[in-house]
């Protein structure tokens, strides 16, 4: 593991949770999961952080469209404690698994990013570089899902006048497509 990326990248998250006003926290505890190639994007997730919290945090520099409220949203990982993810460090969502089922996914072992991560990656990414995460696609967020089995599916809202914002929908499990695609993570 690159000692001195994980360092750089955790000043990075610490450093932003302060524009966005919260207290520092303690960092020394956190897990840091193995760095394989092709995962260099940290991503560290604040311990009590909701989906809706985040697009709360997004308000300021972008439109948040919600088609419904996120507070019944039930992930893969527990923000009881802070954690912290790799992904691959692109704009667009993960090629490589295109048109995979949920049940493809697990199969293979992949663990996919929930909607609190894409939200935190898309606010970052957002933030260093003025640009949106999925120009030409939508991040299916496997790693979560509604009570019914829906799952999120967040992507770029150009719709109702925003120049700047993103959407979140939902969707049935067995339907991926090109266009939707889910995001690889590895965890603790």
């Amino acid at each position: 593991m690159d000692i001195q990326h994980v360092q750089q990248s955790l000043s990075d998250w610490e450093r932003l949770y302060q524009d966005l006003g919260l207290s520092q926290f303690d960092f020394s505890t956190l897990a840091i999961p193995e760095m394989k190639p092709g995962f260099d994007r940290l991503i560290v997730v604040r311990a009590g952080f909701t989906p809706n919290s985040v697009c709360d945090f997004m308000l300021p520099w972008m439109r948040v469209w919600r088609y419904r409220d996120l507070n019944a949203v039930n992930s893969n990982r527990s923000t009881a404690e802070h954690y912290a993810v790799w992904a691959r460090d692109r704009a667009e969502a993960d090629e490589e698994l295109t048109g995979m089922t949920v049940e493809e996914l697990e199969a293979a072992g992949v663990l996919c990013m929930n909607l609190a991560e894409r939200l935190l990656f898309g606010l970052k990414f957002f933030l260093e570089t003025k640009k949106q995460l999925d120009p030409a696609c939508m991040t299916w967020c496997v790693g979560s899902h509604d009570p019914m089995g829906g799952i999120p599916i967040v992507g770029p809202s150009v719709a109702r006048g925003y120049d700047v914002g993103i959407g979140i929908c939902w969707d049935r499990v067995d339907r991926p497509s090109g266009l939707i695609r889910p995001r690889a993570v590895l965890v603790a």
